[in-house]
């Protein structure tokens, strides 16, 4: 389901209304048991996003998506934290050319940022699965444990590909 919340417009260069924005965002859908996605376009238009099964599909948007600053939550099922970045989150991320995706779930709140030369949909899923292979050959060696997979690939691929900016969001009121 999507909801254009037309009287929430905002300047895409506030940069205090959006983080204003995204942490209201994280107040009302931390811990949701269903995913919500809010997207602010280039023009300002903002968007709610409501997962129909679980996930968003936040494709309607199409070329609304390019540039646009994103947030949404990993529902948590009550025994078990949502993680991190999933291999959607990434490969909507690259594929939509989106400026800034952030997530919220029980683990924390993330976010990662492009600077670099276009990623093909196929180069992704291979550096993607090179990181998955890493984390799993860190673990094997160290005999340690898995504890979020999907944040320990964020951090392979933050170090590993160049302009990928993979960054804990810190909240004024944390602080």
């Amino acid at each position: 389901m999507l909801l254009w919340l037309e009287e929430l417009n905002i300047a895409y260069n506030d940069d205090e209304g959006i983080e204003k924005l995204f942490n209201k965002f994280c107040e009302d859908h931390k811990g949701d048991n269903i995913e919500h996605t809010l997207v602010i376009t280039m023009e300002g238009e903002v968007y709610h996003c409501i997962g129909s099964s679980g996930a968003v599909d936040i494709a309607v948007l199409g070329p609304k998506l390019q540039g646009a600053k994103v947030i949404h939550n990993h529902p948590d099922d009550g025994n078990i934290y949502g993680d991190c970045f999933s291999l959607a989150d990434f490969s909507a991320f690259f594929k939509y050319k989106i400026k800034r995706l952030e997530v919220i779930s029980g683990l924390g709140h993330y976010s990662i940022e492009y600077n670099g030369l276009p990623l093909p949909e196929g180069q992704l899923l291979k550096l993607y699965n090179e990181a998955y292979y890493a984390v799993l050959d860190k673990v094997w060696k160290s005999g340690s444990t898995i504890e979020y997979m999907q944040r320990d690939i964020a951090t392979w691929l933050g170090k590993n590909i160049k302009g990928l900016i993979f960054d804990e969001v810190k909240v004024k009121n944390e602080l």
